[in-house]
Order: C-alpha cells, then structure tokens, then sequence
C-alpha cells in the first residue's frame, strides 16, 4: 500500500467581526480543517477531521472533487479570489465555511467545523502567540515612527537622527501631557 506525504496549506480569513487563521492537512486520505478565531482570548479553536470520502456526504456539492488535491485547489481558489464566507454558529458552536461558486447548487457548499476543546497548554500557546505577535507589531510601529521622525526634519543639518527622534518623541509626550492636563480640568 502506498503511504503519502502529508501536505499542508494555511489561508488567511477575513470577515466583518474577525479574522480567522485556516489550515487544511491532508494526510492519507484523511482531511483536517483547523480554523483559529484570532480576536478572541482564549482563541477559538475549531477542528474537523475526516475522511475526503466521507466529506462528499456532508454536502452533495463536494461529490465534483474526485481528489481530496482538487477540493483543496478549489478552496484555494475561492479564497484567493474572495468568494467565501465565514462565520460563527455560537448556538451550535460551529466555524461555518461556505464556499462561494455558481457551480455549486444554491451558489455555495458549506463545510462545518465544531469547535475544539482546548487544554490549559493550548490556550498558552494561543496566548504565547498572540504576545509575540504583539511584539512584533510594536516593533514595527516604533521603526515606522523613528523612520517618521527623522523625514520630518529632512532638511536639518545640524541635527543628528537620534536628536531628531527624541524631539519628535518629546512633542509626543508635551503633547500626552497636554491632554492629560485638558481631561483632568474638565
């Protein structure tokens, strides 16, 4: 019998209240549908694992795919090209992933994935990643303010890039204060 590599593919999700990590494993004929809520703390997980065989039961339309490779080329597709839908069942706590194509009847096949029971170290590593990507943001946005800082006194010779920063940081904090002063007076 023949044993085959397992391949992943990840997709970013984007609806109106959220963003949604999604990862889709195939291994072995076995398909895992894993989609991450990255606004909630501790974050959503939802998880399905099953057999692509058994998925064409759950909706007529994936009965097209005669390959677990082409369903996920063809969920690639309807990410890349926007036509999906994501949303949250809280009544049967569910992530519900339409995709959208006028192949399928009623322009859309629906996969739900229930949400996962999390374990104390799971949600540490949910809240690990969101601190890193926390991290990571803020760093960014200190470089973009610096690289601000200094563009602002482009044509000042007589300043030094590190003079610059801490005056444009200073004008923040005057600034900060000013306010601080406005709402304590009100």
């Amino acid at each position: 019998m023949e044993t085959k590599n397992a391949s992943k593919v990840n997709f970013t999700l984007k609806s109106d209240k959220s963003s949604y990590d999604f990862t889709i494993l195939e291994n072995n004929k076995e398909l895992t549908l894993k989609i991450e809520d990255l606004k909630e703390f501790p974050i959503k997980i939802y998880e399905l694992k099953i057999e692509f065989e058994k998925l064409k039961q759950i909706d007529d339309n994936f009965f097209m795919f005669k390959t677990s490779e082409r369903f996920i080329n063809a969920i690639k597709s309807c990410i890349q090209s926007e036509n999906y839908s994501i949303s949250i069942d809280k009544e049967e706590n569910a992530a519900i992933f339409l995709m959208k194509n006028d192949f399928f009847d009623n322009g859309g096949a629906k996969i739900k994935i229930p949400e996962k029971e999390q374990d104390l170290k799971s949600q540490v590593e949910a809240l690990t990643k969101i601190v890193s990507e926390m991290k990571n943001e803020r760093k960014k946005l200190e470089i973009e303010k610096d690289e601000a800082a200094v563009k602002s006194f482009q044509n000042t010779s007589f300043l030094k890039d590190d003079e610059k920063k801490l005056i444009v940081n200073g004008f923040i904090l005057i600034k900060l204060s000013d306010s601080i002063c406005f709402l304590t007076q009100i």
